[in-house]
């Protein structure tokens, strides 16, 4: 589905959504630049379930050593994400299995996710909300 997000410097960015195949997502960020120049964004996300939270690592088409990774959660239309701090990660995993151990001995630590931003879906459906 698209997203809104309202809160990001009142510019109203967007995130496109969509499923590619079973295990990973297509999602585009469209922002609306103060300078009236607009980016878009491309990349692929793959969501891993770590201790009953949902984690979706992010990677930019053509960028390899660009990634984030994002706890989110969603309730009704509103979609909660919470970026991991750069603090603790500092390069790429080479397995999931490497992901999920890091994250299951750092994601409770004090400091671990940066503050939330919040997103309204404003068309299409919601995708793997269980």
């Amino acid at each position: 589905g698209t997203w809104v997000y309202p809160s990001m410097a009142g510019n109203k960015d967007t995130v496109e959504i969509m499923k590619f195949n079973e295990h990973e997502y297509y999602i585009e960020i469209h922002e609306k630049g103060q300078n009236g120049i607009n980016t878009i964004s491309r990349g692929r996300g793959f969501v891993t379930l770590v201790k009953n939270q949902k984690i979706i690592n992010y990677g930019e088409l053509g960028q390899p050593d660009k990634f984030v990774f994002l706890k989110y959660e969603i309730r009704d239309k509103l979609m909660k994400t919470f970026s991991a701090s750069d603090k603790f990660i500092k390069k790429p995993f080479n397995s999931s299995g490497e992901l999920y151990n890091f994250f299951t001995r750092n994601m409770d630590k004090q400091g671990f996710y940066e503050p939330p931003d919040s997103a309204i879906l404003v068309s299409g459906t919601i995708l793997n909300k269980k």
